[in-house]
């Protein structure tokens, strides 16, 4: 451990509530060697401040942790030390009122700073035993917000009419319409499915690529189905009963026996179905939303999977 680290540490751990470290002399060197430091000297920083949060106070641990946030945003690794800030602020939002809630505004901010820079982090972070609900108890988040993305969730995308399937993944994706959005982004764009090409704007909104600075509008080009919405081999369902709505959330996509969710795409109905840029655009400018297209399905394999949801919707009848 370097001497200005250790400078700096003996700085939180005299802090008082309240009291703001970041004038202090030793703090400030050890801000001054970060901007110095490689990605190594950084992980250090960053491994040796995590290491206090136990042993600190919620406001001395709050002021570390935001350290941290910035040292990730100078290009840490957010990965060393994630965790840990978000145990100990699972630690301070779980604790009774009242509550410093500079604190957990810092506590917030470092958890946001790591947690959109990866997508590993947030799954990690939802597996952390009462996290969620410890911060659901303190109000609103921007890391309850993070959280409640949706990452590392694969699909089955069918697209009968085109005889084309897709095997998929998401990362940080926040609702149907935004998975709407990079879906077309992913399949038009990329040329694996002919139809309207996507608005550019429209799509480095939800990708986060862009800022959000005023309403946009993005609609279908294709109508988004359910799995019970197949009726044969190469149509949908005539009516809308199987339509996916588009406030839910990926994860309520109806699933198959064997896990699998699945999205049928088909020609639209009823004209252009839409939604604004408030169920798509992204809350932190680090934060980066896709779909990733993980397996262009073999003819076979498409053949395979719509005779199976057939077969199934066929046993599923009354």
């Amino acid at each position: 451990m370097t001497a200005e680290v250790t400078a700096a540490i003996a700085v939180f751990h005299r802090l008082s509530p309240g009291q703001s470290p970041f004038d202090d002399p030793a703090v400030r060197a050890l801000f001054a060697a970060a901007r110095r430091s490689d990605a190594h000297g950084l992980r250090e920083i960053v491994e040796a401040l995590v290491a206090e949060l136990p042993a600190l106070g919620a406001h001395a641990a709050a002021c570390a942790a935001i350290s941290c946030g910035t040292l990730v945003e100078w290009g840490a690794d957010p990965a060393v030390g994630g965790l840990a800030i978000l145990q100990r602020f699972q630690a301070a939002a779980a604790a009774p009122p009242p509550r410093d809630q500079a604190a957990m505004a810092m506590f917030d901010q470092a958890a946001m700073a790591h947690l959109c820079r990866s997508a590993a982090l947030r799954v990690a972070a939802r597996k952390l035993p009462r996290l969620i609900e410890a911060l659901a108890s303190s109000g609103e988040t921007f890391t309850s917000a993070v959280l409640g993305f949706v990452d590392d969730l694969e699909l089955l995308v069918l697209a009968p009419v085109h005889a084309r399937g897709f095997r998929v993944r998401l990362e940080a994706v926040a609702t149907n319409a935004h998975l709407f959005t990079l879906l077309q982004g992913a399949l038009i764009g990329e040329g694996r499915l002919s139809a309207e090409a996507p608005d550019p704007a429209v799509i480095a909104v939800a990708t986060g690529e862009a800022r959000h600075e005023e309403l946009l509008t993005d609609h279908q080009r294709f109508r988004f189905d359910s799995w019970t919405g197949l009726r044969t081999s190469t149509s949908l369902q005539p009516d809308l009963g199987s339509w996916i709505p588009v406030e839910g959330s990926p994860r309520d996509i109806p699933a198959l026996a064997d896990g699998r969710r699945v999205i049928l795409l088909g020609k639209p109905l009823l004209g252009a179905r839409s939604w604004d840029s408030n169920f798509f655009a992204n809350i932190h400018d680090a934060l980066r939303s896709r779909v990733i297209v993980l397996e262009d399905l073999a003819p076979a394999s498409l053949r395979a999977d719509l005779e199976a949801i057939l077969g199934l919707i066929a046993r599923s009848a009354p």
